[in-house]
């Protein structure tokens, strides 16, 4: 489904809101989505004999239930955790994936700053949080959701982004 529009559609164009799916339904299916085309290090994914993909949500979760569903679903034969952080000094040094409120806007270059040495996929839908050092901002733009990648801050986490996921993204630095 929506992995047929991340294929398809045009640049940095993902999805169309529909009447009767909310934007954060449409943002939680988007992020489990592009987890498919992010590889980490081995290091950060090897806990056996269960592997699992922790994706955490940071500050004020705007999701509700949405990321709810996306729990126990598998990405490379990892099943996805969802952890809920109000503060980012309580973040498990197990997250792959932090999702960071808007509602830490006011300290997002401090919050981005703390975990800018570990290898793990910033998402957020914050105003211009790629080109703050954020590796994943997710755009609304006339009800069609998108997204920014910033690759420098990818690669120096040691996060790997496939091409065909780049190719429809707007790349900042």
């Amino acid at each position: 489904m929506l992995l047929g529009a991340l294929l398809f559609c045009g640049p940095a164009v993902v999805a169309t809101a529909e009447a009767q799916a909310g934007e954060y339904e449409i943002k939680a299916a988007m992020i489990y989505r592009l987890l498919k085309f992010v590889y980490w290090p081995d290091e950060t994914v090897a806990a056996p004999p269960r592997r699992s993909l922790r994706l955490c949500i940071l500050g004020q979760d705007p999701f509700g239930d949405a990321m709810d569903r996306v729990e126990g679903r598998e990405v490379r034969r990892m099943s996805v955790k969802v952890e809920r952080y109000d503060h980012g000094e309580l973040v498990s040094d197990d997250c792959q994936v932090l999702y960071i409120s808007h509602s830490l806007d006011e300290n997002l270059g401090e919050v981005l700053a703390s975990f800018r040495e570990q290898p793990i996929l910033t998402v957020g839908d914050s105003s211009r949080f790629a080109r703050r050092g954020g590796i994943v901002e997710l755009t609304t733009i006339e009800r069609r959701i998108g997204f920014t990648i910033n690759q420098a801050a990818a690669v120096e986490r040691g996060l790997q982004i496939a091409a065909p996921l780049l190719s429809l993204a707007i790349i900042v630095q």
